[in-house]
C-alpha cells in the first residue's frame, strides 16, 4: 500500500503536538552558539524552498488547464525541479564570479567562509617641499624635548643647577647628537641656574638654513634665525 505524503505530514504533526513524557536525566543535546546560528539558516532556506515548491506547483498546474499539452506536476516533482534550477544558477553564478576574478585579479579577498572586496589603497600624496619642512621641524622639535626633560630632571634634583658639561654622565650622551646630522651636537651654555628663566640652555648649530631651535631655561623652545639667537646670547642675564 502506497503511504501518502500528507498521512506523513499528519504523524510527524501529531508527534510534535502531542506532549510526551519527559524523564529527568535523559540526554538533550544543545548545539553551541555557532552551530544554532548555522541549522537556523538553513532551515529558513529549507522552509523557503518547500514555500516556492508549493507555488510553482500551484502556478504550473493553474497555467496548464489552459494548454493541454502541458503535464501536470505532484509537489515531489516540482520540488526535484526548484532544486535542479537552484543549483543550475548556483554553477552559473560562480562560473560569473570565477570570470570576474580573472578579468579583476586581487580585486577580492577571502573573508571566513565568504569573500569582499578589496578596499582601494590609498595613493600617497606627493611631498611638497614645505610639508617635509614641517615634519623635519617637528622631530627636531621632538628630540629637544627629551633633551629638555633630561636638564629639568637633573636641575630639580641639585638645587636648580644646570650640569657643568655636555659630557655629564647624569644625561643620556645620545640626547646631544643633533638628529639627522651625523657627527653634529647640540650646543650647550653651561653654568647657568633655574633662576634665570630666560637665558638661552640649548641650541642648535647653523645647519638648517638659518632657522635654530632654541631651548631657554624656562623650558620654552623657540625658532630664532642666527641673528636673533646672536642677540639672545649677548643679553646679560637678569
Amino acid at each position: 500500500m502506497r503511504v501518502q505524503p500528507l498521512a506523513i505530514a499528519a504523524v510527524f504533526g501529531m508527534g510534535a503536538i502531542v506532549p510526551s513524557e519527559a524523564l529527568a536525566g535523559m540526554p538533550s543535546p544543545v548545539l553551541s552558539d555557532w552551530a544554532a546560528v548555522r541549522f537556523e539558516t538553513l532551515s529558513f532556506f529549507v522552509v523557503v524552498l518547500l514555500i516556492c515548491a508549493v507555488a510553482i506547483r500551484w502556478l504550473w498546474n493553474y497555467l496548464a488547464k489552459d494548454f493541454p499539452s502541458m503535464p501536470r506536476l505532484s509537489y515531489g516533482r516540482t520540488l526535484a525541479m526548484v532544486v535542479l534550477v537552484g543549483m543550475f544558477l548556483a554553477v552559473v553564478l560562480t562560473m560569473i564570479a570565477g570570470a570576474r576574478e580573472l578579468l579583476t585579479p586581487g580585486a577580492w579577498q577571502k573573508q571566513g567562509l565568504l569573500y569582499k572586496v578589496t578596499p582601494p589603497a590609498t595613493t600617497p600624496q606627493p611631498t611638497t617641499p614645505e610639508s617635509s619642512q614641517s615634519q623635519r621641524l617637528d622631530e627636531r622639535k621632538e628630540h629637544l624635548q627629551k633633551l629638555r626633560a633630561a636638564l629639568s630632571s637633573y636641575a630639580s634634583i641639585h638645587e636648580g643647577r644646570f650640569p657643568r658639561s655636555d659630557h655629564s654622565t647624569d644625561i643620556d650622551s645620545t640626547l646631544w647628537d643633533l638628529p639627522g646630522v651625523a657627527g653634529m651636537r647640540y650646543i650647550y651654555i653651561a653654568g647657568l641656574k633655574a633662576s634665570e628663566r630666560q637665558r638661552v640652555l640649548v641650541y642648535e648649530p647653523n645647519v638648517f638654513y638659518g632657522q635654530r631651535l632654541v631651548v631657554r631655561v624656562n623650558g620654552e623652545i623657540t625658532v630664532l634665525s642666527s641673528a636673533e639667537l646672536r642677540r639672545a646670547l649677548s643679553e646679560k642675564p637678569r
